[in-house]
């Protein structure tokens, strides 16, 4: 924004003056061709007809058409224009015939002599009228002042446009932080057929995907939460330092663990160390940290376990973990020992 309204500042302070400079010369060059038409005008036209040619280059001109003799007196006037109040100086160039072309109390005044039978006869003073006199005005006014209306005209779009894009943006941020809490459901209206509408349809599309793939990851969870709570083997799942991060129902009655979820919220919890003759937790220390993991089997005076341990490279946010496996032969030693 601040880059455009230094150009409009720019081309403002420097365009009115160029163009100040070229409507000056305009006004000077068509000061002394008005005075020279009337010149020839009335060189061609009797003495008798010179006030009416002097009034019909007048009529045309704009401006005021002096006719002057030898003598400096005024023997014609015509026209709307408003000699300056000290025309003396000029009278008497074009009674002698001079050429004159100069700019007199905002009034551009230009003189050329008049010769008839190759005598001189005086001469033919032009001011230019009150139009010309008012555009010169407009343009000699303050540069500063048209940059400072221009940059405020200029701010105001810039700023109704920034207003926006800042909102158009700022609804893709908010369905960005969405997505980030978890709403998938979030859709943002494309608006305009432009890069912002792009994205936006963009980011639909990503968002249904998201939405897709989640919702089919949701399914498989709860599909595999459903088998490992009726699994008939008790499964655990530890992380590195031997934290129990997942215990199945089977599991947690195996070992006499607590339960283990508050709100649907796992809480970690200690491995327990049910058995004398299996120190489970320093099992589980060597399969994590030494990868020394397998089986083995732990009997008690009425119970009988076979223990597998696996170590998982991607658990517990990539950092591995145990996979703990309990399986109670209590009932088939027992039938074995009937038989």
């Amino acid at each position: 924004m601040f880059i455009v309204l230094l150009s409009i500042g720019t081309i403002l302070l420097y365009g009115l003056q160029a163009a100040k400079a070229r409507l000056g010369q305009y006004s000077q060059d068509h000061a002394l061709a008005q005075a020279a038409a009337a010149a020839s005008v009335v060189e061609k036209a009797n003495p008798d007809e010179a006030r009416e040619a002097v009034e019909s280059v007048a009529d045309t001109s704009g401006g005021e058409v002096l006719l002057v003799n030898r003598q400096g007196d005024v023997v014609t006037r015509a026209g709307k224009g408003a000699m300056p109040s000290s025309p003396a100086r000029v009278l008497e160039g074009a009674s002698r015939g001079e050429r004159i072309n100069e700019r007199t109390e905002g009034r551009w005044i230009a003189t050329v002599p008049v010769v008839r039978d190759g005598q001189l006869r005086g001469g033919v003073a032009f001011v230019s009228g009150n139009d010309e006199t008012a555009v010169l005005e407009i343009f000699s006014r303050s540069n500063v002042e048209a940059a400072a209306i221009a940059a405020v005209v200029g701010g105001g779009l810039m700023l109704l446009v920034a207003t926006l894009l800042s909102r158009r943006i700022e609804r893709l941020t908010l369905a960005a932080r969405a997505i980030e809490q978890g709403d998938y459901s979030s859709r943002i209206e494309p608006g305009y057929d432009d890069e912002l509408g792009d994205l936006a349809r963009s980011f639909n599309a990503m968002t249904a995907r998201f939405q897709d793939s989640f919702g089919r990851l949701e399914d498989s969870k709860q599909t595999l939460d459903a088998i490992l709570e009726n699994l008939g083997e008790g499964v655990l799942a530890t992380n590195l330092e031997g934290k129990v991060m997942f215990a199945n129902p089977m599991a947690r009655r195996l070992l006499g663990m607590t339960p283990e979820r508050v709100h649907d919220v796992w809480q970690p919890q200690e491995l327990p160390d049910p058995w004398e003759d299996f120190d489970l937790p320093d099992a589980v220390a060597r399969c994590a940290k030494e990868h020394e993991c397998g089986g083995a089997r732990v009997r008690g005076s009425q119970t009988f376990f076979q223990i597998n341990l696996e170590h998982m490279p991607a658990f517990d946010e990539h950092r591995g973990g145990v996979l703990i496996v309990v399986r109670d032969l209590s009932e088939a030693r027992r039938l074995e020992a009937n038989q």
